[in-house]
């Protein structure tokens, strides 16, 4: 008995659906003359193709899906660059997000420690205290106002 694949969704042949895989758009059994090709050899993150080898997806480097790579098959190889830049930069794009906030906090950071310094460095360091505290005080006012 032959069901029908997925209608609603784009299947390659050799994607399993049950314990079966799709050939054509039907659910086949994997019994099938000139099909000797065991679909757990792609370890679930390729389908095997018409040529009996996996074609990994993304993320999966042929023959077999066992090692990260950019995925393809030995038969079609890898896919095109330019697919494969646009990966790299998509997954590029959250380092740049968290150096750019180690840049933020740092930057925040060096300019609250340059105004503390500057505070610091402003204000006069010693005063001589008069026994009523008002020399103090006329020093201050005098010293603020030029």
């Amino acid at each position: 008995t032959s069901l029908w694949c997925p209608p609603d969704v784009y299947v390659q042949d050799g994607t399993p659906c049950k314990d079966m895989i799709c050939i054509n758009g039907t659910c086949t059994s994997i019994s099938l003359p000139n099909y000797d090709h065991n679909v757990t050899k792609c370890h679930v993150r390729g389908v095997c193709n018409n040529h009996k080898n996996c074609h990994c997806r993304y993320g999966w480097v042929p023959p077999y899906c066992e090692w990260e790579g950019f995925g393809g098959s030995i038969d079609s190889g890898p896919p095109p660059a330019t697919e494969i830049f646009w990966r790299a930069k998509v997954g590029v794009a959250p380092l740049r997000l968290l150096l750019l906030c180690i840049f933020g906090v740092t930057l925040i950071i060096f300019c609250k420690c340059e105004t503390i310094n500057y505070l610091l460095q402003s204000t006069p360091s010693s005063k001589v205290f008069s026994s009523s505290g008002r020399k103090m005080v006329s020093e201050h006012l005098a010293w603020v106002s030029h």
